[in-house]
């Protein structure tokens, strides 16, 4: 018996049925996803779950980084999965480290995996199938009523393979990998707009409970460091 077949027959068991609309409700004093996901920014680099998304042509950061990407790719999968959002294109595969992001008419499987800087093409590849995910996801929600805020309420904004003109590709070169930095911490950025505003709109019970300050504060803190408009 695999771990599917395990799941199949805990899934039969009334003892573990949870109606997700009743629990979630419970949590009155709780937001669910920021316990399951802790989003940081330390100086210029950003942080999830204790993976920061360091120096990109340093092998000793890889792990890390690699982490950090599972945590991304987990927590987007959750909220896509919760407002029952599909792409056209893409398919999100969340497995820790060895992360996926599948083209479903090419059939072709991205590697979000960085584990030789020779290689990172196929990285950048991955992350800009990401992003092109990601932006489709949040047209959706606006455009679904799903946060009552519109898209130009949004900072940072994705563009291509860009977030505020900055690039999400790794480049080799002097100064180069700041650009990837700044870029990362405008995605976690976003993510954890979308965490705060997501649920405060669809959950009155987080209404009086979530305090939006450490957002604010990350984007004035972003602004400062980086001279963008808001």
């Amino acid at each position: 018996m695999d771990i599917y077949d395990v799941e199949k027959e805990l899934s039969k068991s009334n003892d573990i049925k949870l109606d997700y609309e009743n629990k979630i409700k419970s949590f009155s004093n709780t937001n669910i996803f920021t316990e399951l996901f802790q989003i940081s920014f330390n100086g210029k680099y950003g942080i999830i779950n204790g993976c920061s998304f360091c120096e990109p042509t340093s092998s000793t950061n890889w792990d890390s980084i690699n982490g950090g990407w599972g945590y991304i790719m987990l927590l987007t999968k959750l909220l896509s999965i919760k407002y029952k959002f599909e792409s056209i294109k893409y398919e999100l595969v969340p497995i820790g480290n060895y992360s996926k992001i599948i083209d479903k008419d090419k059939k072709i499987e991205y590697e979000l995996i960085l584990n030789d800087i020779k290689l990172r093409d196929k990285f950048n590849v991955a992350m800009m199938a990401y992003l092109e995910y990601l932006a489709e996801f949040m047209n959706y929600l606006f455009k679904e009523g799903k946060i009552k805020v519109t898209a130009d309420d949004i900072c940072p904004r994705i563009a291509g393979d860009k977030i505020n003109n900055k690039s999400i590709r790794i480049e080799i070169g002097k100064d180069k990998s700041e650009d990837w930095h700044q870029c990362m911490k405008f995605l976690l950025t976003i993510l954890k707009f979308l965490i705060l505003k997501v649920l405060i709109s669809e959950n009155e019970a987080f209404q009086e409970n979530i305090e939006n300050i450490d957002i604010i504060n990350n984007i004035n803190e972003i602004k400062k460091t980086n001279d963008i408009k808001v």
